[in-house]
């Protein structure tokens, strides 16, 4: 992260609930990579720039990649994604998307998930802001089974107002409940 000024807790706040805004104009920012300008309460600015990892968890698992892509939405809702199916477009890919997720899911604490901040009163963002969440997996062929690829994307916004999302970032658990699932599945 690079402060190019001392942020007052004014101005923390404010980068707290708007660090997904938009970066420069004409300014290309690489994947993954979020800058964000800050108005400070005493008229100065900071450019903040922040980077969230998108890399996709992998795991290899005992199955040839058809009996691992069928067993897939089951393991899915098995976490608690009802509904997940093929990725169009992406071939050999399951997702699913949850638009608006309160505090739990299944019946694990999103913070369990995600790290996407905490409140001024410390509690985790998570479990008390609406979370839009993306999960998808990718299956390919290696030696002796498939790999899979998982990666989750999520974002939270405040119940009062929705107009400045804030990413979060995975905690690496959701990706392991899958393929421990998916790999009880094919085991059966």
């Amino acid at each position: 992260m690079r402060r190019l000024a001392p942020l007052a807790p004014a101005g923390l706040a404010l980068l707290l609930s708007a660090c997904a805004s938009a970066g420069a104009p004409g300014a290309a920012a690489p994947e993954g990579l979020t800058r964000t300008m800050v108005t400070q309460a005493t008229g100065g600015t900071a450019d903040v720039e922040l980077f969230v990892d998108r890399s996709a968890s992998r795991q290899k698992v005992g199955g040839q990649p058809a009996a691992v892509l069928s067993a897939l939405p089951l393991a899915y809702a098995e976490v608690g994604f009802e509904g997940a199916g093929p990725v169009q477009g992406r071939p050999q890919t399951v997702g699913a998307v949850v638009p608006k997720l309160r505090r739990t899911l299944g019946k694990t604490n999103l913070s369990r998930y995600l790290d996407c901040g905490r409140t001024a009163a410390g509690l985790e963002n998570a479990d008390v802001q609406l979370v839009r969440m993306t999960v998808t997996t990718e299956v390919k062929a290696v030696d002796g089974g498939s790999e899979i690829a998982t990666q989750v994307s999520a974002t939270s916004t405040s119940v009062e107002n929705s107009n400045y999302p804030v990413d979060c970032s995975s905690k690496g658990v959701l990706e392991l409940r899958i393929a421990e699932a998916l790999t009880s599945r094919l085991g059966r």
